[in-house]
């Protein structure tokens, strides 16, 4: 991944989005760094777990049963999001999934749309 061949010895604490956590959490560029995450969206256990419930009320929609994430990833998810320093979100459900989830070091962003 480039963005963790561009880490360098003295980059000690990042700030992370969430879709490069867990690449970032396997590759071992976290061990021994302290991090922030920008959650933009619920956990992929979360969102499969809502897809999973959708193809139970609506199994005639067979893509409601399409790309789901395999092995440990949502394990590795939800510890890399509770080993991180601050968890920001600027949306509410994100927010309250988290906190329900155990995840203590939420920060709830304020966010208005700009002005056109």
């Amino acid at each position: 991944m480039a963005y963790a061949r561009n880490l360098k010895p003295h980059h000690r604490h990042l700030i992370i989005d969430q879709s490069l956590l867990v690449p970032l959490l396997r590759s071992g560029m976290l061990e021994a760094r302290t991090y922030d995450v920008l959650a933009h969206s619920l956990p992929v256990g979360e969102i499969q777990q809502r897809l999973d419930e959708a193809l139970q009320k609506s199994p005639s929609i067979e893509s409601l049963n399409d790309f789901r994430i395999g092995g440990n990833f949502v394990e590795d998810e939800y510890r890399a999001l509770k080993g991180a320093g601050r968890v920001l979100t600027a949306h509410c459900e994100i927010y309250i999934h988290l906190s329900q989830s155990g995840i203590t070091q939420l920060e709830k962003l304020d966010w208005t749309p700009p002005v056109v």
